[in-house]
């Protein structure tokens, strides 16, 4: 218990207003780290004519390996909890999430082009992209990834346009769900 503590660190703007506090006391008081936002959920909503495969993957594991089937109903989304990407003990960082997306569950499963929603939840906040770097199965679809926050910005590419996704993203958001819509509604 006390090694993580040690590991845990408070933004300087929260820690100067405790140092009278921490001077005064004869405890130590270890560091925190302290998430800017709180962890949200992220949601697929599906206006495709067809289902989707969706996998969520965390820290480049599958987690769990299972595969979900989203089917066409926008009024049926699929959510699954964000992750936060914690320091490990080696002091280096997790890796973030990627919920992977496809029209066939063998084009999930490797053998096809897969669509991603990539995200990483740390104290700075949330961070987040659209990638088609494993394939670009919805190029002729309409996708909207947007955050329940106003203050950040939505990443959102009519048919046949690809310029709102990696390496374009949106980073220390303080909103935490996240809502990718696929093929307009």
């Amino acid at each position: 218990m006390s090694s993580l503590i040690s590991k845990i660190a408070i933004p300087l703007t929260t820690l100067s207003s405790l140092i009278p506090l921490i001077q005064a006391s004869p405890l130590p008081i270890p560091l925190l780290r302290v998430p800017r936002t709180a962890l949200g959920t992220n949601t697929i909503k599906n206006n495709c004519p067809y289902p989707l495969y969706v996998r969520h993957e965390w820290d480049d594991r599958r987690m769990p390996d299972y595969v979900y089937t989203v089917p066409s109903n926008p009024s049926a989304p699929w959510s699954a909890p964000q992750h936060y990407s914690a320091y490990r003990e080696d002091g280096s960082r997790q890796g973030g999430g990627s919920i992977k997306i496809a029209k066939t569950r063998a084009d999930l499963e490797g053998v096809g082009q897969v669509y991603q929603l990539e995200y990483t939840v740390n104290e700075r906040g949330l961070t987040y992209d659209l990638s088609h770097v494993d394939g670009s199965p919805f190029v002729g679809d309409w996708r909207k990834l947007k955050s329940d926050s106003d203050m950040c910005r939505v990443l959102e590419n009519p048919p046949w346009v690809e310029a709102n996704e990696w390496p374009d993203q949106v980073t220390e958001c303080p909103g935490g769900n996240l809502v990718l819509e696929l093929c307009q509604d």
